[in-house]
């Protein structure tokens, strides 16, 4: 089978992706990598011979503008669009999904199916007809009206983008890979698969700031469009295909694959030390000041207690208040900040509020260290019996698993074997990216 697999460059996706396609042969691969404009491409790789070819693409740039003999069948299919995407109900999904083909239409040779488009005008008047029956959504000023058309137009540029041949094309994510396998299905009737290793639009909803609520409808719309239409959805977990069937998508063809890990070499000895190990990205959505705050109170129960905080720095000025906090507390001799792959510690704190995949909780498992976790997204599945739940942003509760686990040796030696199985289970690679041979085997008769 020819599989065009389409991923977003810079995402847990697309680094799943390569892992992919180093599992699954008896298959062609035509892979095509999407760069938004503020990404750089990705660099050349090696990958194995059974992927034909490799394209990066620039998405959400200018674009070249759309003849103006085509500006009309845009404003019709811009209008319908507009009026689908903020709507609930199933005539509002049917417009929606016309607008979307029509501007699929479009997309032709580099064009981009809005430029040149009065989008704003026409986003403002479907705004004011909907607010007859939704009276939550807020009228869009002038202003607010250009800065939701300039999103919109960035957004459905993907529907220019065209896969190379093949027999079926391979989402690994939603939004923008998403457009592409919908696109390959009107032009060429191309079935496609869609994996999620987070929900796209819940994610846009806890990044959302003020001003975008017509994109989030946009997203709602589209998403509930891409379920409809895909031949199979797959999932990371439970707790994302509840999202999946809560947005419409038929149960019959939603399944669980978690993702795949390899297993470094079995579990290493723990340090000697009481060692509570941090491991992520630094940033706002990493709850550290919950963690160093639950820290101060396990160090007056633990007075030898160490924290290491390990992994890259994504928000310099996030960092450093974090830094600040653990001076202010009197923390800066057992607390470390670190980005060090062999960094270790005899529990796993996780306070990471995400919906995604939590890699670095997966991995620490399989190593054998017990976790003590935010009980947010897929973080109940993917600990099981390794490890101690806590609500999320409360320290208290925190520091009373961590210090339970420093304290306690056989509880610790028995959630960490639970933790090393639980996750050997779950995410073994051979099992979970294997799957999908069976997958583009059934998808193919």
């Amino acid at each position: 089978m020819r599989v065009a697999l389409v991923t977003e460059t810079g995402t847990p996706a697309a680094t799943w992706a390569r892992r992919l396609l180093g599992a699954v042969t008896g298959h062609t691969f035509h892979l095509l990598r999407l760069a938004p404009d503020r990404h750089r491409a990705t660099p050349d790789e090696d990958l194995p011979p059974h992927v034909a070819s490799v394209r990066d693409v620039r998405t959400g740039g200018r674009g070249r503008p759309l003849p103006r003999a085509d500006r009309h069948a845009a404003v019709t299919a811009a209008t319908l669009l507009c009026r689908g995407m903020l709507g609930e109900d199933e005539p509002s999904a049917r417009l929606f999904a016309d607008g979307l083909h029509r501007l699929t239409a479009l997309a032709r040779d580099g064009r981009h199916p809005l430029r040149g488009a009065p989008v704003a005008a026409v986003l403002a008047d479907a705004v004011r007809a909907a607010r007859g029956v939704d009276e939550a959504l807020p009228l869009l000023t002038p202003r607010a009206a250009r800065h939701a058309a300039g999103q919109l137009e960035r957004a459905v540029d993907p529907l220019a983008v065209r896969v190379p041949g093949a027999d079926l094309t391979h989402a690994a994510a939603a939004g923008p890979p998403l457009l592409v396998a919908l696109a390959a299905r009107w032009r060429d009737g191309t079935p496609f698969l869609l994996t999620e290793h987070d929900i796209e639009l819940r994610r846009r909803y806890l990044e959302a700031g003020d001003g975008d609520d017509v994109l989030l409808r946009f997203h709602r719309a589209l998403a509930r469009l891409g379920y409809a239409q895909a031949a199979l959805v797959v999932a990371a977990s439970r707790f994302h295909r509840r999202w999946q069937l809560r947005l419409g998508a038929d149960p019959a063809r939603v399944l669980v694959v978690p993702p795949g890990l390899d297993d470094p070499g079995g579990a290493p000895p723990e340090p000697a030390a009481p060692v509570l190990l941090w491991r992520g990205t630094v940033g706002p959505r990493a709850g550290l000041p919950c963690l160093i705050s639950a820290f101060g109170l396990v160090r007056a129960r633990v007075p030898g207690a160490r924290l290491l905080v390990d992994g890259p720095v994504a928000e310099p000025r996030y960092a450093a208040g974090c830094r600040a906090l653990a001076r202010r507390l009197g923390l800066d001799g057992a607390l470390r900040f670190t980005d060090d792959p062999g960094a270790d510690g005899q529990v796993t704190v996780a306070t990471t509020v995400t919906d995604g995949v939590p890699y670095p909780l997966i991995r620490s498992l399989i190593a054998g260290r017990p976790a003590v976790a935010a009980d947010v997204g897929m973080v109940a599945e993917t600990v099981g019996d390794g490890g101690l739940l806590v609500p999320p942003g409360r320290a208290e509760p925190l520091a009373d698993a961590a210090v339970r686990l420093l304290l306690d040796h056989d509880l610790r030696r028995r959630a960490g074997a639970a933790a090393r199985r639980h996750a050997l289970a779950r995410h073994a690679p051979g099992a979970t990216l294997g799957a999908y041979r069976h997958l583009y085997r059934d998808l193919g008769t």
